[in-house]
């Protein structure tokens, strides 16, 4: 006989359980979450579409970074190509999706979380670090 089910039993699927998510094929998601610079670049073009050179100088990143990435969320669809007004010509820019959107809303619920445990979390943290001075956190 089976024991009672945790609430993460609740959300993870089976192949033959259409209903629930499948957490560890979430691998997508997760690699976007991972990279340091999607939030910040998907935040900027929520406001309006961008250029790269606003990018650039306003997130401080190098194009190293910021290239592969704006090309990561191309590829997947959460930023897409545009023209930007500029004067007499029109100048090419980046636009968030609406999938980019959607990332965002998923992104903020993730800090309602953050916000929700930070006092338990940085307990934790200090728990912790009293109890291995000389791990990192």
């Amino acid at each position: 006989m089976a024991g009672p089910r945790s609430d993460v039993d609740a959300v993870v699927s089976t192949d033959h359980d259409p209903d629930h998510i499948d957490l560890p094929r979430c691998e997508l998601v997760l690699n976007l979450l991972a990279r340091k610079w999607v939030i910040p670049i998907l935040v900027e073009l929520a406001h309006e579409p961008r250029r790269r050179q606003y990018l650039f100088h306003t997130l401080k990143v190098s194009s190293s970074r910021l290239d592969p990435t704006i090309q990561e969320l191309t590829r997947k669809g959460l930023v897409e190509r545009t023209f930007i007004p500029n004067g007499r010509t029109d100048g090419p820019g980046l636009a968030i999706t609406g999938l980019g959107r959607s990332f965002l809303v998923l992104v903020a619920t993730l800090g309602e979380w953050e916000h929700l445990h930070r006092p338990e979390l940085l307990t934790n943290i200090a728990v912790w670090r009293e109890l291995h001075p000389d791990e990192p956190t």
